[in-house]
């Protein structure tokens, strides 16, 4: 495993610890907890809700139904991965263009770690490329 790969892994594991020391400080469904967490990137709460919605449904991800952490994955890899990306379009298309890259990297078998890997690379000349013959 590389650096940059742990380092990836230690901040999926660190937001998810995050998730759980705050559940019980906050109130109101995870729904509400991701829309809140989200809504700057959706452009407003009842956007990010229902985006949470299509996602845990399976109606907007190629994967089908997807769980609480699924869904909180997939949209923190978005997230991470439009912050690193050029400011010439607007944050929502960045944000609708960048999940639906990972979501098809998902329902293309690939785990989360690699998808991280993938997406964190993307600015870096020969970085986040596939290496032939494995994972």
């Amino acid at each position: 495993m590389t650096r940059m790969m742990r380092m990836r892994a230690g901040s999926l594991v660190s937001a998810m610890a995050r998730e759980r020391s705050t559940a019980a400080k906050q109130p109101g469904s995870v729904a509400d907890k991701l829309a809140m967490e989200f809504a700057p990137l959706a452009g407003a709460r009842d956007a990010a809700l229902a985006l949470v919605a299509a996602l845990r449904a399976g109606d907007l991800a190629p994967t089908g139904p997807m769980g609480w952490m699924d869904v909180r994955i997939s949209l923190v890899l978005a997230q991470e991965s439009i912050a690193r990306a050029s400011a010439d379009r607007p944050p929502a298309e960045r944000f609708d263009t960048a999940l639906k890259e990972v979501l098809w990297m998902r329902a293309g078998g690939m785990g989360w770690g690699r998808i991280a890997f993938i997406t964190a690379g993307r600015n870096r000349t020969g970085a986040g490329i596939p290496r032939k013959g494995g994972s």
